[in-house]
């Protein structure tokens, strides 16, 4: 079976947690490293209400694509296809969005761990994924 994985990273040591277990848990064909930019609280707009993507978003770009070099790395298999995505939006839906829309078969993402008052006052990215994502998600902390 082709075993096709998604990694939701955010260049956290909780993310690079979560892909060296699904390096080791699973025998993956495929990686997705995926960066979801869910941008700045004060984005200019153009009359239609879209996003100046190019201009509010280059830096975080940049950023990813340091992210997905990173990964690469620690993935140090060339038998591996690894696929890089950037998306923008929040992320928890865009994970899911993106894991049914390439076919995966499993997501494996990190969590910060935020407990109690903090996750109910934040949200929880994992834990909407959990609920939400139409493959197995494994959250790794």
């Amino acid at each position: 079976m082709s075993e096709r994985i998604l990694i939701p990273t955010d260049g956290s040591e909780a993310a690079w947690d979560a892909l060296e277990y699904a390096m080791g848990a699973y025998a993956p064909t495929e990686i997705h490293l995926l960066y979801v930019i869910s941008g700045p609280t004060n984005h200019p707009y153009h009359g239609d209400g879209s996003i100046v993507e190019d201009e509010v978003f280059s830096e975080e770009r940049r950023y990813a694509e340091e992210i997905f070099a990173t990964g690469r790395e620690r993935i140090d298999d060339s038998d591996l296809d690894v696929t890089t995505a950037i998306r923008i939006g929040q992320p928890p839906q865009q994970i899911v969005k993106y894991s049914d829309d390439n076919d995966c078969t499993a997501i494996v993402m990190g969590s910060t761990g935020r407990d109690g008052a903090a996750r109910v006052l934040l949200g929880s990215v994992a834990e909407t994924v959990v609920r939400r994502a139409p493959v197995p998600v494994t959250v790794v902390r």
